[in-house]
């Protein structure tokens, strides 16, 4: 598996190229550092649940959705991003699957 080390990257070029990924079925470990304070907003996530909006807005904190799962997050410098990427076919639930089906066992 190959590792995307990025190093530190603002917050619009860290959503982006996980998105890519996800869009493109690449596969890797990236790991970046983002260059601004944001809240990063899991694609499943309801808004107004999870974040204090008003709180957000007073602090100056933007909030970017992620068209790709998990939670909510708050990331700023000196915190690392670290995200796995695979494939569908390769996703750890489809492993049990894949390997029950192995015409070699």
């Amino acid at each position: 598996m190959k590792v995307y080390k990025l190093g530190r990257v603002g917050n619009l070029r860290s959503t982006t190229l996980f998105h890519a990924f996800a869009r493109a079925g690449l596969y890797g470990l990236i790991i970046v550092e983002p260059d601004d304070t944001y809240l990063s907003l899991g694609y499943f996530d309801n808004l107004q649940q999870a974040v204090d909006l008003e709180r957000a807005k007073t602090l100056n904190i933007p909030i970017i959705r992620r068209e790709v799962g998990g939670g909510t997050v708050l990331l700023s410098r000196g915190k690392f991003f670290i995200s796995w990427w695979f494939p569908k076919a390769l996703h750890p639930s489809r492993w049990k699957m894949l390997t029950e089906s192995s015409p070699n066992q």
